[in-house]
């Protein structure tokens, strides 16, 4: 569990512990797949399809889209989180990028 000491352990159970990190070698395989398959999946197809084999295990992961504005460039990215942790980047995507929120609208 050395690999995830940025996760708050004391607030999750251990079976979200081992979803997580189940989580995150599934995003490892998408990610292989993606690198050296025919096609080169970019962050939201791999956000999708992670999502969808987490679900195909009754893991309920979030797809969040997100937006910045960079050198006046908009950029968008996709990331999967589970019971809070983001399992396919970095743990701090959030705070590059602002939250789309259900509705469509972003996140203040």
């Amino acid at each position: 569990m050395q690999a995830y000491s940025h996760i708050n352990k004391n607030s999750l159970e251990r079976s979200e512990l081992a979803a997580i990190g189940y989580g995150k070698k599934l995003s490892r395989m998408v990610d292989v797949a993606a690198r050296y398959g025919p096609y080169r999946a970019r962050c939201l197809c791999r956000s999708l399809v992670l999502i969808r084999l987490l679900r195909r295990r009754n893991l309920a992961g979030d797809l969040t889209l997100g937006a910045q504005l960079k050198d006046e460039q908009l950029g968008a990215h996709a990331w999967v989180s589970l019971y809070g942790q983001v399992v396919n980047d970095r743990s701090d995507v959030a705070s590059t990028f602002s939250q789309f929120e259900g509705n469509g609208k972003m996140k203040e």
